[in-house]
């Protein structure tokens, strides 16, 4: 599938539209960037299998682990425009992939991780 990076952009930001209204004032100021694909060193990094690769990230302190004065990096969330192209067959099946990755790195923000999220339905 093809999609400019502008159209990816509007699709992550309709997919952040969606998280509920609870969870927004945590997210203010929150940047969600988005990148082509990740670097190779980042996928060695993270332990991703050769032939596999990342949808989106999360990185940084999630909530309540911030520190005033802390030298932690500050949190973003990064969505990897490319993996979601290759994968996706068409717009409708794109923009839940996307809204489910997007909802996924904001639950890694307060502190959810991949066991739970698994269980949940969104590993």
């Amino acid at each position: 599938m093809d999609m400019t990076r502008r159209r990816f952009e509007y699709v992550v930001a309709r997919a952040l539209e969606a998280i509920p209204e609870a969870f927004k004032p945590y997210l203010e100021g929150l940047p969600v960037v988005v990148e082509d694909e990740p670097s190779v060193e980042l996928l060695e990094t993270l332990g991703v299998p050769p032939g596999e690769t990342l949808l989106g990230l999360f990185s940084g302190p999630a909530v309540g682990e911030e520190m005033q004065g802390s030298v932690l990096l500050p949190a973003r969330i990064t969505v990897f425009r490319l993996p979601h192209l290759a994968d996706a067959e068409n717009v409708l099946e794109l923009e839940r992939e996307v809204a489910r990755t997007v909802l996924h790195e904001v639950a890694h923000r307060f502190g959810i991780g991949e066991e739970r999220l698994e269980d949940l339905g969104l590993g």
